[in-house]
């Protein structure tokens, strides 16, 4: 097996930053390498959408990209539906069965170190979650697996709710209390009670998080509890989306005042009954 062309290209380029080089000189090494300009443009105008989310300097650079194009691939139901066979981990796509239609989110796949090439067949490893990710979407899933599924949410959930209160207790002090309301009253509409700032112990100060925890997707899901708070505390709500790279917690978005943000933005999430168990 091989890997592709446009993952040397970026691995090159990326090497090449983090050692001091200018992007053109980087340019100029692979070029050095083998590669021609043809390539090294194309690579780079993949890698376009994805500069601003994980930068070549980043340690966990590789793993950040390949959140980014598997949370692509989790919405497009033609890469499921192309897998031609799996093994062992890998799903193996035969190029004379793929519609065009998939050929862009393929392309992108070949920025990694996981794509490699077997004749006329595409071969990606797929890391764990992400297995999983894809065949309970493909599978139908009995009582027992439904269960650990929740219990592997819940459990992510929580981690990333401690996160923020230790980037809130960091944020704001000792003199401040930080409330994990989320395990004192789970119909609260939000997980944590905090402070805007550290100027005043008034209840205008007060500040409600909502937290979202994703590793695999970036699916957000919400209550109808969970918008209806929002909607009634107005500046004083933020939603924070934490990220799981790997066993390392990030920060991925703070959106305050969120119940505005929702009205212009309702196709970023998903809504379900309030009944339903929260994660």
């Amino acid at each position: 097996m091989v890997l592709h062309k446009k993952h040397q290209v970026l691995k090159t380029i990326r090497d090449a930053i983090i050692g001091g080089d200018s992007m053109e000189q980087a340019k100029s090494l692979c070029i050095l390498n083998g590669f021609s300009i043809k390539q090294i443009n194309e690579t780079l105008a993949l890698f376009e959408e994805f500069k601003e989310v994980t930068q070549f300097e980043n340690e966990d650079f590789w793993e950040i990209l390949s959140f980014e194009i598997f949370n692509l691939a989790l919405q497009n139901k033609d890469f499921e539906l192309c897998i031609d066979s799996t093994n062992q981990g890998s799903a193996i796509f035969d190029l004379h069965n793929v519609p065009e239609t998939l050929f862009p989110l393929l392309d992108k796949f070949r920025l990694l170190d996981i794509c490699n090439y077997s004749g006329y067949n595409l071969i990606i490893d797929i890391p764990e979650n992400h297995l999983t990710e894809i065949q309970s979407s493909q599978a139908t899933i009995n009582a027992h697996q439904f269960e650990e599924i929740l219990a592997k949410k819940k459990a992510l959930g929580l981690e990333g709710e401690l996160f923020v209160l230790s980037e809130e207790q960091n944020r704001l002090g000792s003199d401040f209390k930080i409330e994990h309301t989320a395990q004192l009253n789970v119909g609260a509409g939000y997980d944590i009670q905090s402070w805007k700032d550290d100027k005043s112990f008034a209840q205008s100060n007060r500040l409600y998080i909502e937290v979202k925890t994703i590793s695999t997707t970036k699916k957000i899901y919400l209550t109808e509890n969970e918008i209806a708070t929002a909607k009634r505390l107005g500046a004083n709500y933020r939603l924070y989306i934490v990220r799981k790279v790997k066993t390392m917690l990030l920060t991925y978005k703070v959106i305050d005042n969120f119940a505005v943000y929702f009205e212009r933005n309702k196709s970023d999430f998903i809504i379900k009954p309030t009944y339903l168990h929260k994660v």
